[in-house]
């Protein structure tokens, strides 16, 4: 044989060879392609332009049935990370829409305020897969604001938000308390290196006719909180932050100031009364002993004053206004003073008894607050001091937390007045009958 004939058998022999392989290898990659590779595209709008890799899951996102390329089937079903979520019909439609609300039930919820997903398609199993889609929760969060101050923003500062979506956001618009003009959008900082990092000036001007000031602080006074939206439009809008403090009074600084020397005064005084011994006014002043019992009706003046201390000055230091005080406020009051008058009244005219004064004055203090004002004789607790007690302590827990919370007196409930009421009444009534107690056992 020639040179040149053995020399084309043995190019066709290695052809031979290599064929099969090549052959394999478009058939594994061919079988890749079909079962992991992104075959089709994930649009944000119906008409199919806006091809996107994220979403929040409030959004609804559409594919092209022709792009997943499934054929000779009547129905098609949608998988979300291997699991199956919807069957699809087969119709006329080219488009399927899928609400990404459906499929958080169907996958874990993440620790992040997002996660990876991924969709397939398939007659029974999934057989055309997505690439890997973000999959948003919570799509914004404050980042900061002015002097890091997380709580509370002023008009005319910068609010800084983190988002969560990739995607450029300086086109989204910021709303509050659902009001439907937008304070403002969203701007981007080239010198933060950070891409999602946005922020909006908390302007206080929002129209010709309305600004923040003259929608809020007429009603709230000096300070008050709203819910901040952000979205595209008012139908689209995200929460952000249900509870934004905003301060429209430039003088909160002083009242802070003034606030924190009071508390210190106060705080100042409560000591020099606890180590001097100064808790006299607490206690019954009708006996001649030097060392009388607390008096339930003295204390429960001296809690309502502290407390109605506690909410004038908290109230002033938020808003700047002063405490509206309101007419359950009063009754109240009234309620705590008429208690404390009518128990004076009674052991004075006792005092003057000469069987019941010698034992109201050998009655002394046990050096136990709770035991002087609940007991009868300084050693058994009586049910109807208790439930006195127990009544001004709970109105008193709910006072404060609407002070703290809405920063306003609460409106307390008429059968809530008549419940203190018949309270201290039982009190004094029973009061008189402990002191006539004392004279039968000295003519005993």
């Amino acid at each position: 044989m020639s040179p040149k004939k053995l020399a084309v058998c043995i190019i066709l022999i290695n052809i031979l060879c290599i064929l099969p392989q090549v052959y394999a290898d478009k058939s594994e990659t061919t079988e890749k392609s079909s079962s992991g590779a992104t075959t089709f595209e994930i649009f944000k709008d119906k008409q199919l332009k806006r091809a996107v890799l994220e979403a929040t899951v409030e959004d609804t996102v559409f594919i092209n049935y022709q792009s997943l390329k499934v054929k000779n089937a009547a129905t098609i079903k949608l998988f979300v990370c291997d699991t199956l979520v919807k069957s699809f019909s087969i119709t006329d439609t080219t488009v399927f829409f899928i609400p990404l609300a459906i499929i958080v039930d169907y996958i874990d919820k993440p620790d992040l305020p997002y996660k990876t997903v991924t969709f397939a398609f398939g007659k029974e199993k999934p057989e055309i897969r997505s690439g890997n889609f973000k999959l948003v929760y919570q799509p914004y969060s404050f980042a900061s604001i002015k002097k890091n101050n997380m709580g509370s923003a002023r008009p005319g500062d910068q609010v800084w938000i983190r988002s969560e979506l990739n995607s450029d956001q300086t086109d989204q618009l910021v709303y509050i308390n659902e009001f439907q003009v937008p304070i403002g959008k969203l701007f981007k900082d080239k010198k933060i290196p950070d891409n999602n990092i946005y922020y909006f000036i908390l302007k206080n001007n929002i129209s010709n006719h309305d600004s923040l000031e003259s929608l809020f602080r007429r009603r709230c006074g000096g300070s008050t909180n709203v819910k901040v939206e952000i979205g595209s439009s008012f139908d689209t809008r995200k929460e952000i932050s249900s509870s934004l403090l905003i301060i429209f009074d430039k003088n909160k600084e002083i009242r802070e100031l003034i606030s924190i020397l009071v508390s210190v005064f106060i705080l100042i005084l409560m000591v020099y009364i606890i180590i001097e011994n100064k808790l006299g006014l607490l206690k019954d002043s009708s006996t001649t002993n030097k060392n009388p019992t607390f008096s339930l009706a003295r204390s429960q003046m001296g809690f309502w004053t502290i407390i109605i201390l506690i909410a004038y000055f908290y109230i002033w230091y938020q808003t700047g206004a002063l405490i509206h005080i309101t007419p359950q406020v009063l009754i109240l009051l009234g309620i705590s003073a008429g208690t404390t008058v009518s128990a004076h009244i009674i052991d004075n005219k006792d005092m003057a008894n000469p069987l019941i004064a010698p034992q109201l004055n050998d009655q002394k203090s046990t050096g136990n607050f709770l035991m002087d004002i609940m007991s009868e004789d300084q050693k058994n607790y009586s049910i109807h001091r208790f439930q006195n007690v127990a009544f001004t302590i709970a109105i008193g827990g709910y006072f404060l937390y609407e002070v703290f919370i809405h920063r306003v007196i609460p409106d307390l409930d008429t059968n809530l007045m008549v419940l203190m009421g018949i309270s201290s009444a039982t009190y004094i009534a029973v009061k008189q009958g402990e002191n006539k107690s004392m004279e039968q056992k000295t003519i005993g």
